[in-house]
């Protein structure tokens, strides 16, 4: 399974559903597309525990992760104090719609405006099909 590919995450969830597994444990990769399938698990009695990355619903038992938001800002604070609190950042994004992955992203770029001497110059999402070594180069010549 390609960790990006959300139907895939999906097909796997409604399959363990239609075998009646005894429970689950899913970090799921979108916090919005995951809802009906982990809905429909509870409905049909199993439970589910939701790892990693949150899921706007309340269909689960038990949700278990790190702060994602806090280890962004503890990133963003040192990435600073490695440039000596001035610089050109680039943001490179990973698995847009997934809650870890957002809220690490919304810790960083807060760290970010503690520090008026570093400006974020791109933001860019890496997990794109349409992103290649050139396109990073030129993100990449951004910071010159």
């Amino acid at each position: 399974m390609r960790e990006d590919d959300r139907d895939q995450q999906i097909s796997v969830v409604e399959d363990f559903i239609s075998r009646g597994v005894n429970g689950m444990v899913l970090a799921p990769l979108d916090d919005v597309a995951l809802r009906a399938p982990v809905s429909d698990a509870t409905r049909a009695g199993i439970p589910v525990v939701i790892m990693d990355s949150d899921l706007k619903s309340d269909d689960y038992v038990s949700f278990v992760a790190t702060d994602n938001y806090l280890g962004g800002v503890m990133g963003g604070r040192e990435l600073a104090r490695l440039l000596g609190e001035k610089g050109r950042v680039i943001m490179l994004r990973c698995l847009e719609g997934s809650a870890s992955t957002t809220n690490r992203e919304s810790g960083f770029l807060d760290a970010m405006k503690e520090f008026p001497g570093i400006t974020v110059v791109s933001a860019t999402n890496t997990v794109d099909p349409r992103w290649r070594r050139h396109t990073a180069r030129r993100r990449i010549f951004l910071l010159r």
